[in-house]
């Protein structure tokens, strides 16, 4: 009877991964003229490439583009799926715009904590989508947005100054930043987006897996990241807290920051080198609805196409030799104030298109907004810069804690 059962077992496990092994030789020819690797499965692409993080790694992809050309297309096919990578600004502009309504959002984006039955502005696509958008756009009006920066985000920037002292070590004023800043930011989402009050910076317990993680990450990713590339440049906190004390009075921070923000224009560019440089949406992931023709090559329908901004942002022939370098001031160079007029696509870190982030002005704001009461309230000092990894996944955010030093500068 053991036998029987042994034998009955072997025969459908036998047969199983023949019938899937016969779908993934299918899924192989119906892209194998475009250039990559095959895999029947997530573990041989694990067992066989064990070093590397084909799906997310920005490194990975750096050397991918290397081995087929930056201005071309190339895949990985695991099972019955492709994964098709492009790291050409060209193509960006392709999928993005040109040819925009034959991709549709990926359909990765339906399991992000969000109810798949609801429609909504991030998942949504065709026609219901460009309801929602349309219902939501006057909510980011640039008269909404002030309204939000004076009401909301200012009295929150303040409590994150006053809870982030109070509650610093004693010892050494030191404080781990990241659970900070994910609080800040559901404070401000929180209070503008929903009227509800959370004080997260108040409240010592972690809510986080209550709400919708990953909008809470994109935001506070994007903090974090500048918070790292910012405390160990003391020149460039020097220069930014100059800025901020000459062009936001500190009597008018309160009120005129949105329509004073152009007058910041190093902060602005902190920002922007931050984004370049770690930006938490590394890559833009889209979906076929029907053939499609990138870099020359015919992308099938049904196939994942992924723009790897991580790349490309990095680009020596575009930002320099000097690419993997802090340096706010990169975006006071003539040839690249040149490029970027010339190419939007090169740098577009919160996408481009009918789809650009509908919160980015937002985003952008709440940044800048807590970046102007930091420099001015605290001198910092990251003390564990070479410790801390990285994560990559739909957004690139710190694997490991980061702690700073503060020392308070007295107004």
């Amino acid at each position: 009877m053991f036998l029987v059962v042994l034998s009955s077992t072997l025969i459908l496990f036998i047969t199983y991964h023949l019938y899937h092994y016969t779908l993934h030789l299918k899924e192989v020819n119906r892209v194998k003229h475009i250039p990559g690797y095959s895999f029947y499965s997530y573990f041989t692409l694990k067992l066989f490439a064990p070093q590397q993080d084909f799906l997310f790694s920005p490194r990975s992809q750096e050397l991918n583009a290397k081995k087929f050309g930056k201005h071309n297309i190339w895949r990985i096919t695991m099972g019955t799926d492709t994964i098709c990578f492009v790291v050409d600004p060209e193509h960006y502009k392709d999928i993005l715009v040109t040819k925009a309504k034959l991709f549709r959002k990926h359909p990765l984006f339906n399991n992000l904590n969000i109810d798949y039955r609801v429609k909504n502005v991030f998942t949504d696509y065709g026609d219901s989508w460009k309801r929602e958008r349309r219902l939501t756009q006057p909510s980011f009006s640039d008269e909404n947005l002030a309204k939000i920066l004076k009401e909301h985000v200012h009295r929150i920037s303040n409590r994150l100054v006053e809870k982030i002292w109070e509650r610093r070590n004693l010892e050494n004023n030191c404080v781990v930043i990241n659970d900070w800043m994910r609080r800040v930011t559901l404070d401000v989402i929180s209070q503008a987006g929903f009227g509800a009050q959370f004080d997260c910076l108040g409240n010592e317990k972690d809510i986080l897996p209550l709400i919708a993680k990953t909008i809470v990450q994109v935001y506070s990713a994007g903090l974090l990241f500048n918070r790292r590339y910012i405390e160990p440049h003391a020149h460039v906190q020097q220069k930014l807290r100059e800025e901020v004390i000459r062009e936001v009075p500190l009597e008018g921070i309160d009120f005129d920051l949105y329509q004073n923000k152009e007058k910041l224009i190093y902060a602005r560019n902190v920002l922007n080198e931050t984004l370049r440089l770690k930006g938490p949406v590394h890559t833009n992931t889209r979906y076929t609805l029907k053939p499609v023709e990138i870099a020359g090559k015919t992308v099938p329908k049904g196939v994942t196409v992924e723009m790897k901004f991580c790349v490309s942002q990095m680009d020596k022939e575009i930002w320099g030799e000097d690419t993997l370098q802090f340096c706010p001031e990169r975006f006071e160079r003539p040839e690249i104030k040149d490029l970027l007029k010339q190419n939007r696509y090169v740098f577009i870190p919160f996408s481009i298109g009918s789809r650009t982030c509908i919160g980015m002005k937002f985003a952008e704001m709440e940044i800048l907004d807590v970046i102007c009461r930091m420099v001015r309230n605290f001198r910092f000092q990251c003390q564990n810069q070479r410790d801390v990894r990285e994560v990559a996944g739909i957004t690139l955010k710190p694997a490991d804690d980061i702690v700073i030093k503060l020392e308070r500068i007295e107004l």
